[in-house]
């Protein structure tokens, strides 16, 4: 995809550079002509006028484009879309038709790569460039990085050395609630990482001869580090870092070995000794293990309790034989009935939408026992497509609703009075916006059929999940345009249950709270469902909610959601006079920015439904002063930029539609009045 982009604009670059040219050609005919006082003519014109707006248009596409990666780069989006996002700004930049960016920028200098620090020679001078002043102490900075390196490998030693490195606690270390055992081997798991890695990146890149020679003692520092590597491998007992430590020894073996001068090429015969004694010399827990075992083998209660257990196994009428033999039995069954029970339940779940619509077949229409029947199946299907669920039963949930075929084209006189039919619909959404590709596409399928049915069969060929999704939410907002159920719905997915149909409600401020909690952890837990973007989805629910009928907005819950969003714009102004922030400030935090982008959301559709409908209690004139607080506060406060864009876009949106109900209002008075 990237090569497309790649050729894309090496076509607009062409493409514009042609039509500047040939404007350039024809505004110096025209100049020619107006000199010679003869007229240009209305072809020139108009063919000058042609390439301005060609111009113009591939300005303004490179422009929204610019802004479109922007918005691909929100912190909620996945790693895929990040790194996309990043590739393709640097091929468009590179190509010169950013205006943004000076000409300057274009030398071919300022296009090369940076390096890391070490593969530049900024430690010594080399020997060719007549140059013999060092740039820096080198022998002092050395030294200091390989005593850090040391030193570092003396503090996390007590806990990787340990036999359960994971169960274990220096003693003078201060324990504290939120540091576990684990997370204390995580972090000093990557520190032995780093240091292995500035020590090889040491060995690789500076010259044995001129560097690795102590000058206060004429130790070579690359025995220290091999010596040090060694003891790593020795003594440590995480994998991990055993793994890395190993590396590391590696490549000081190879730079003795590709090292001509005498003095490092024997240090490969000093550490092999050193090898072998190791290997010779008695491991403390193979120590433990032989007087465990010789004192296990003195015990004279052991020596009964065997004979007993072999008296037990003579033949004979004795009854004491059942009760092994029965114990195995049951054990047997019991491990045989655990693990086959998922694959029954599975198995079953992919058989019952084909059993429920073949019985809805043969009945012909919607009975009383099939509509609760189906409240049940989907139950179980909402339940068994969660991103907590493993991928079989997820996966069986989408297989049994492949299965309904005339359960879709016996909805049509139905859908409006039949709850779980939406829920159903639902489902298919949810396996839509599944985290595998499997799991999205099989669920296509089904939305296909859903489509292929309100057409009556026309266009109804598969299409990608995404578009299906889409497809299927427009479908949804079509049918159920007056349905309170699927306007409580839409809200819950709005504010991601912080207000729901059982007028329970969560504040922005708790949320906020929570959201802003450093988390401790040195490896961050990763998403069940990483291809759902929070943002997208409130996106996606906010449009949905402005196209309803003002008939399906519950007034309990409109007036609970126009609090939520009342008090969050309130929280987020406050929390910006309370804390600056920056790029990489509070509102960079996933979880944070996507509250944030709910809050804004929330605020465009109150202001739609202020204009439409009574049940409003907040006016709009309020909404949107507090929304005007929210956006002068934020930009001196640096808050994320796109918050204020949407902000900014919010309000422009609501003053728009303000003055097409006045403009409305005035030609109706005026034609009335003609």
């Amino acid at each position: 995809m990237l090569s497309l982009i790649q050729q894309l604009f090496d076509r607009l670059r062409a493409s514009t550079s042609a039509t500047q040219r040939w404007l350039g050609t024809i505004q110096k005919v025209r100049e020619n002509k107006r000199k010679a006082s003869t007229p240009a003519g209305q072809d020139t014109d108009q063919e000058a006028t042609t390439l301005q707006r060609c111009l113009h248009d591939q300005s303004v596409f490179i422009k929204w484009y610019i802004r479109f990666l922007k918005h691909e780069l929100r912190p909620t989006s996945p790693y895929q879309r990040h790194i996309t996002a990043l590739k393709t700004l640097t091929i468009l930049i590179k190509s010169g038709l950013d205006p943004t960016v000076s000409r300057e920028h274009y030398s071919k200098s300022a296009q090369g790569e940076v390096k890391y620090i070490l593969d530049r020679p900024v430690l010594y001078s080399t020997e060719d460039s007549g140059q013999q002043l060092p740039l820096l102490d080198k022998h002092n900075l050395i030294h200091q990085v390989v005593s850090c390196l040391e030193r570092l490998w003396l503090s996390v030693k007590d806990v990787l050395c340990d036999d359960a490195p994971e169960g274990h606690v220096p003693d003078d270390f201060d324990e504290e609630d939120e540091i576990t055992t684990k997370d204390i081997s995580s972090y000093c798991w990557r520190a032995v990482k780093e240091a292995s890695l500035v020590a090889r990146a040491i060995v690789i890149h500076i010259p044995p001869r001129d560097v690795f020679m102590d000058s206060t003692n004429q130790t070579p520092y690359l025995d220290r580090l091999g010596r040090l590597a060694f003891t790593q491998l020795a003594e440590l007992r995480h994998r991990g870092a055993f793994s890395t430590a190993a590396q590391t020894f590696a490549v000081c073996c190879v730079r003795c070995e590709a090292t001509k001068d005498p003095l490092f090429r024997t240090l490969l015969d000093e550490w092999y000794k050193l090898l072998a004694k190791t290997t010779r010399a008695s491991s403390p827990s193979m120590v433990r293990m032989y007087r465990t075992l010789a004192e296990t083998a003195n015990d004279h209660s052991v020596k009964f309790a065997a004979q007993e257990g072999l008296v037990c196994l003579v033949p004979g009428s004795d009854a004491r034989l059942v009760f092994p033999e029965g114990v195995q039995l049951s054990t047997a069954s019991y491990f045989e009935a655990t693990s086959s029970s998922p694959s029954i339940v599975e198995g079953s779940l992919k058989l019952q939408g084909l059993f429920f619509d073949s019985e809805l077949r043969q009945s012909g229409e919607w009975t009383p026992r099939l509509v609760e029947k189906l409240s049940l199946l989907v139950r179980t299907l909402c339940v068994a497509v969660k991103d907590e669920k493993p991928f079989d039963t997820r996966y069986a949930a989408v297989k049994s609703l492949n299965g309904f075929q005339h359960t879709w084209q016996l909805k049509s006189s139905h859908h409006h009075l039949m709850p779980p039919l939406l829920d159903l619909y639902l489902v298919v959404y949810d396996a839509l916006n599944d985290d595998d590709d499997e799991i999205r596409e099989t669920a296509a399928k089904s939305a296909t059929r859903i489509l292929a049915s309100e057409t009556k069969g026309s266009n109804s060929r598969d299409v990608v999940p995404l578009v299906a999704s889409q497809k299927l939410l427009a479908f949804l907002t079509t049918s159920y345009r007056s349905s309170p159920k699927f306007c409580t719905y839409a809200v819950s997915r709005l504010t991601a249950g912080n207000v729901t149909a059982d007028a329970r409600i969560q504040h922005v401020d708790t949320v906020l709270v929570q959201a802003k909690k450093e988390d401790t952890a040195l490896f961050a837990e990763e998403k069940r469902n990483l291809y759902i973007d929070e943002v997208r989805e409130a996106r996606i629910w906010s449009r949905v909610l402005k196209e309803l009928s003002v008939k399906a907005l519950p007034k309990p819950l409109v007036a609970k959601f126009a609090q939520w969003v009342s008090q969050g714009i309130a929280t987020l102004t406050e929390a910006a006079q309370a804390e600056v922030d920056g790029a990489l400030g509070w509102t960079s935090k996933p979880e944070v920015f996507a509250l944030g982008m709910r809050v804004v959301y929330g605020a465009d559709v109150l202001l739609d439904w202020t204009l439409r409908s009574k049940k409003v209690p907040v006016r709009g004139s309020e909404l949107r002063r507090a929304l005007r607080e929210f956006a002068d506060v934020g930009s001196g406060a640096g808050l994320h930029e796109m918050w204020l864009d949407q902000a900014e876009k919010t309000l422009a949106l609501s003053v728009v539609r303000r003055l097409r109900i006045v403009y409305s209002v005035v030609s109706t008075v005026m034609e009335k009045v003609v």
